[in-house]
């Protein structure tokens, strides 16, 4: 897999990078390890977790999958937020449900809605963040991650002078390499414009490019990691329907090289834009479904002609 140079770090990663939102909660332990596995053997170097990742399981599987492994490969871990409050019998009923769940999408959608697995938000004070990278790295088995992000934070809190002090704490000590922001497009330009951030890490929105935003308001170089690039407001829907309704439209991405149905032709361009808008860093999916890894890895290996066409093909489809 193509390894890429993170700009404004000595950081070395694979363009795709494994997302761990849903380890330990929609897939269990073994799934989970199966597929961490899989991926770092296609050459995936970039693991993305946080304490409220798969309802608080996530960093701990993912502990287990790091041993004989830590020095190959980049963590990004967060503080800012906690999984939702779980009692001992959801505890006990978890690993039962969640075959069921994982097959019936409606019934996902409505315990989302529910407010169930709604994770926790706490207050962005430098208490909190010294708790929250002590026990990342218990839970994780290390002694220090790559990237340490303050998750979804609001813009004000970005560059407060007291949390600044606190983050530049966790690098003394060696806790963390580098700090981040990981959250909605505003903390994002707020964290980029700072010059205080070594990376900037946000959802990837092929109808507005927030990554073109994100680098021209960094005062130097940066890295920047995307994520929901098949998510972000429902955008392989949209474009599979503009697909649908504009012959001229599919007929040119299968000129290019895809094929499919609608849906997949949509998530082929979606994918494939993905890594020429995010050219800083690494490029965010979760893999632990089937099939998934094998979807992404392809997009990883169009090159830059195609990508561009894609990207001027979904931006025109999406306009």
């Amino acid at each position: 897999m193509r390894q890429i140079e993170l700009p404004g770090t000595t950081l070395r990663s694979s363009i795709l990078g494994m997302g761990c939102a849903s380890l330990g909660s929609r897939y269990g332990t073994s799934t989970g390890l199966r597929a961490l596995e899989a991926a770092f053997d296609r050459g995936i170097t970039w693991y993305d977790v946080a304490p409220a990742y798969g309802a608080g399981e996530a960093e701990p599987i993912l502990a287990r999958f790091l041993k004989g492994k830590r020095d190959q490969v980049n963590i990004c871990t967060k503080a800012g937020l906690l999984p939702p409050h779980q009692g001992y019998a959801k505890r006990l009923l978890m690993p039962v449900a969640r075959p069921v769940v994982a097959k019936l999408k409606g019934l996902r959608s409505t315990i989302r809605q529910s407010g169930a697995t709604a994770n926790t938000r706490l207050p962005i004070t430098p208490q909190m963040i010294e708790t929250s990278i002590t026990r990342s790295l218990v839970r994780l088995g290390t002694d220090r991650v790559e990237i340490f992000a303050l998750h979804d934070p609001a813009p004000q809190d970005v560059n407060r002078d007291d949390v600044l002090r606190a983050l530049e704490r966790v690098i003394a000590r060696g806790q963390a390499r580098y700090i981040a922001v990981a959250g909605e497009l505003p903390a994002a330009l707020a964290g980029a414009a700072s010059g205080h951030f070594s990376l900037i890490q946000t959802a990837d929105d092929p109808a507005t490019d927030p990554l073109d935003n994100i680098l021209a308001t960094a005062p130097g170089p940066i890295a920047t990691v995307s994520h929901s690039v098949l998510g972000a407001g429902g955008v392989q829907a949209r474009l599979a329907a503009r697909l649908a309704g504009a012959p001229e439209w599919l007929t040119a991405a299968r000129a290019a090289g895809f094929d499919g149905t609608t849906e997949t032709v949509a998530a082929q361009l979606l994918l494939a834009r993905a890594f020429v808008a995010n050219g800083s860093g690494p490029v965010l999916a979760s893999m632990f479904g089937a099939g998934h890894l094998a979807i992404n890895i392809t997009a990883t290996r169009h090159n830059a002609v195609i990508g561009a066409a894609a990207r001027s093909l979904v931006r025109e489809a999406l306009a």
